[in-house]
């Protein structure tokens, strides 16, 4: 987990086809896919990694705390 938004889009795009490729999963604190060759490069809303399994439930959890 990261809340930082001072992350740019390429710190990340390795850990991603990696996660991804392990069963993992990497989306936004809220939940939304991870994008690239966006506009604004930085991760605005943080990051979330998880096995893949628990992904949905943390984000919910984290939904709740907004």
């Amino acid at each position: 987990i990261t809340t930082t938004n001072k992350m740019k889009e390429w710190d990340s795009a390795a850990s991603y086809c990696l996660i991804s490729e392990a069963g993992g999963k990497m989306t936004d604190m809220l939940g939304n896919d991870i994008t690239y060759n966006n506009k604004i490069v930085n991760h605005q809303n943080g990051i979330l990694v998880t096995n893949g399994l628990i992904h949905d439930k943390i984000v919910k959890e984290f939904k709740k705390l907004d």
